[in-house]
């Protein structure tokens, strides 16, 4: 469902940007066109590089709340 994957990535993109994750942003915002285009080839490997930073990301944050 290409809607739902467009809101996703855009709830991704958001969040992502207000926490200064803006790399991180960045990749849910080509996700976000994807699916806006529906046009979804070669997400899968996208998806998985926007997961990998998202784990760099929750690492950093979570340090930063035990400091």
């Amino acid at each position: 469902d290409c809607e739902t994957f467009r809101r996703s990535a855009h709830s991704i993109k958001s969040t992502s940007n207000s926490f200064g994750a803006l790399q991180l942003g960045a990749q849910a915002k080509e996700l976000e066109m994807m699916g806006r285009e529906c046009k979804l080839e070669g997400a899968a490997s996208k998806v998985e590089a926007l997961l990998a930073d998202y784990q760099l990301v929750k690492q950093a944050l979570e340090e930063l709340s035990h400091a």
